[in-house]
């Protein structure tokens, strides 16, 4: 049975409620995200609110209890999020974070004596946010950071890294283009250290709507994306004026929330335009990146494929396992099937399939052999590729070969240069060729020419900053010497 619309919508109710206006135990919540209050450092101006004016452990029993409602109704896959600082007291130090994840994460009575049952800790980030409330106190360092915790209710939790990865031009060192095996096509993986400026305190957005302790949006908007998809529910029980339900609409969830304060409620129209103008202006432009980020991603791998049979000669050579003045290996076909993100049947840690033809005299059987010796090893491993390797003569592979391979646009990499195609090719052109002319002008340091249907031209980039730096440093290091 569907939800009532009527949920889904900012509550202005206690959410110790939350099974009074949620009958049921429909596991039904994706994420929970929020801020829940800080202990006594602030009133939020209703007599029935958690934290201010109540004992420690009084407050931290409250959040336990709140948050084992939320545990019912989150899916298997849900998480919980929970924004959290650090505060002093008479003081002393208060590790308040720590002491709610140990709440929440024995919540239920469990038979076995050493098995508890709860949220679950899966990771921490550190939110450097150059801003907070209070700022700094006698004996204490200015405070710029908040811990952020990222609870799971099972192991099945969702966990979308893909949709924050982005892959940027500028991040990338001058020698990229010869190691594409060294970048991930999707880009790093976000480290556990978000920045993302806090808005000014005591203003939000416009800088004429007044809102207390406010979260940036692009930091509620990382977390949404990393654990829901479209149409999934994001909840707040402590909701303010409703960021967090904010950016969930603008990304197309459903959302709800608790919040006590009738004030803030009433704020919460205001703010979800707002919001929707920041995220919208500041994904314009993320939206361009992306685009970059994209062709990027394509470079990175096509770079890889076709780099990766010129690594496997060099590895047949380094190992002694061809000779080099042999020259046994007379032209490598590389081909990339056009549908890459099937990976079906890929072995782990391998995310891309390509079929490698390898051209000898004569039988190659014992060529075959000592290539299966290194594919699983590094430098071949690390490439991400499955190959699917054919050790074949020039006669019989010819045999073998259908319209399509005729038709197809191919290209030739020649002299070991992998990043650029010498120039397009027909497969006629090379069964018509002298095989050992074709060698002796296109191969250089015994790699053999290389054709593809994979169109690489991309030159390598050289920062001028970079080398004006080495520029100067090496001036100085001989004044320094004649001296």
């Amino acid at each position: 049975m569907p939800l009532q619309d009527s949920i889904f919508k900012l509550h202005n109710r206690d959410i110790r409620c939350l099974e009074e206006v949620i009958s049921g135990k429909r596991e039904f919540i994706d994420v929970t995200i929020t801020s829940p209050p800080y202990f006594n450092l602030k009133s939020y101006g209703h007599e029935k609110q958690i934290g201010y004016g109540q004992k420690y452990d009084e407050y931290l029993n409250d959040l336990r209890d709140i948050f084992k409602q939320v545990y019912i109704k989150t899916k298997e896959t849900g998480s919980l999020w929970l924004i959290v600082d650090t505060f002093s007291k008479e003081g002393n130090f208060v590790n308040l974070p720590f002491d709610i994840a140990s709440k929440l994460g024995d919540l239920f009575d469990v038979k076995n004596n050493n098995e508890k049952k709860g949220w679950k800790l899966t990771d921490l980030i550190i939110w450097k946010k150059d801003k907070t409330l209070p700022y700094s106190r006698k004996g204490q360092f200015r405070n710029i950071f908040e811990y952020v915790l990222f609870f799971t209710k099972s192991p099945l939790y969702k966990f979308n890294v893909d949709s924050t990865r982005i892959n940027d031009f500028s991040q990338l060192k001058e020698w990229w283009v010869k190691f594409p095996e060294r970048y991930n096509p999707k880009g790093t993986v976000p480290t556990n250290v978000w920045e993302f400026p806090i808005p000014t305190q005591g203003v939000w957005g416009s800088k004429s709507l007044r809102h207390f302790n406010p979260l940036p949006p692009k930091l509620i908007e990382r977390i949404i994306l990393l654990t829901t998809e479209v149409d999934d529910v994001v909840f707040d029980p402590f909701a303010g004026s409703g960021t967090t339900l904010s950016v969930a609409g603008f990304l197309n969830r459903r959302w709800f929330g608790f919040e006590l304060n009738k004030g803030y409620c009433e704020m919460h129209d205001k703010v979800m335009a707002e919001t929707k103008k920041e995220l919208a202006a500041e994904n314009q432009r993320i939206e361009e990146l992306l685009q970059s980020s994209r062709y990027l991603e394509s470079t990175i791998i096509n770079l890889r494929l076709i780099k990766y049979p010129k690594a496997i000669v060099r590895q047949l050579l380094k190992r002694g396992l061809i000779e080099p003045s042999k020259q046994e290996i007379k032209t490598i076909f590389a081909f990339s099937s056009a549908e890459r993100e099937n990976t079906e049947g890929l072995l782990p840690h391998k995310f891309l399939k390509e079929s490698i033809i390898i051209i000898v005299d004569s039988d190659g059987s014992k060529l075959r052999e000592s290539i299966d010796l290194i594919i699983n090893k590094p430098p071949l491993s690390k490439f991400g590729i499955q190959p699917e390797i054919i050790v074949d003569t020039k006669a019989d592979y010819v045999k073998k070969q259908t319209e399509d391979l005729e038709k197809m646009k191919l290209f030739l990499y020649s002299h070991g240069i992998v990043n650029k195609y010498n120039n397009p090719i027909c497969f006629e052109d090379w069964v018509s060729a002298d095989i050992e002319k074709f060698l002796e002008y296109h191969s250089l340091k015994n790699v053999p020419p290389i054709i593809s249907n994979i169109s690489v031209d991309q030159q390598v980039l050289h920062s001028w900053k970079s080398k004006e730096r080495k520029h100067q440093e090496l001036l100085k290091a001989l004044g320094s010497f004649f001296e």
